[in-house]
């Protein structure tokens, strides 16, 4: 099954990328095509391609300080920016192999090696970040020494979709769906969603109690 983009598969963007792999989420992966395929995250490229922007936002937040100058506050300001910079970098930075036998995985400062035989699927997802943004990361799910579903997610921020759209394709996959993974996926989402709701309660539940007890002052 080859990834086919109505633009060009160089015009393809990762919404687009995240819709045509829906249906492999829930099929099983077969094989592959070739070997030493790589996709790799370069955080430090993506860093240099939008200097310009990055730049502008520092820049406002240093006018925004010196407004109200305060030594402290400043240079806790560019502290926080450094330490959310280098989180940055540590976060996408990684490399996805198809090695003869196996997923190799370069991530953080570690490295490991997921069997062929326990890969399930391969895909594109989407994530949110509150209730209007969202990012997309490539999912690896497989199954551990218990038989339980397992999945890494890798952010695609700093990659090439290109490489991206190769490495998905370079997985043979099943032509039915299996049933097991879609009733895990249906057990996740609920409880994504009752996760959600009490969290929601919890909060509506500390705010009653600090606004009943005089913590907060409504005005």
């Amino acid at each position: 099954m080859r990834l086919k983009s109505t633009k060009g598969e160089a015009d393809m963007n990762y919404k687009e990328l995240f819709v045509n792999t829906v249906n492999r989420r829930y099929c099983d992966i077969t094989g592959i095509k070739k070997e030493n395929l790589t996709i790799e995250s370069n955080p430090i490229k993506k860093i240099k391609d939008n200097w310009i922007i990055l730049l502008g936002f520092v820049a406002l937040v240093i006018g925004l300080m010196l407004i109200n100058f305060n030594v402290i506050y400043f240079l806790l300001c560019l502290g926080l920016i450094a330490f959310f910079e280098v989180l940055f970098l540590i976060g996408n930075k990684y490399s996805v192999t198809c090695d003869k036998d196996c997923i190799s995985i370069k991530q953080y400062f570690q490295k490991f090696n997921i069997p062929y035989k326990n890969v399930k699927n391969v895909y594109v997802a989407r994530t949110a970040h509150g209730i209007i943004t969202h990012t997309y990361v490539l999912v690896i799910r497989c199954e551990d020494q218990l038989s339980l579903l397992r999945e890494f997610e890798f952010p695609l921020l700093c990659t090439d979709i290109e490489k991206v759209v190769g490495f998905i394709d370079n997985f043979k996959i099943a032509t039915q769906c299996d049933a097991a993974t879609i009733k895990h996926d249906k057990r996740r989402s609920l409880r994504r969603i009752v996760e959600n709701i009490f969290s929601i309660v919890c909060v509506i539940i500390i705010a009653w109690f600090c606004i009943t007890k005089g913590i907060i002052k409504l005005p």
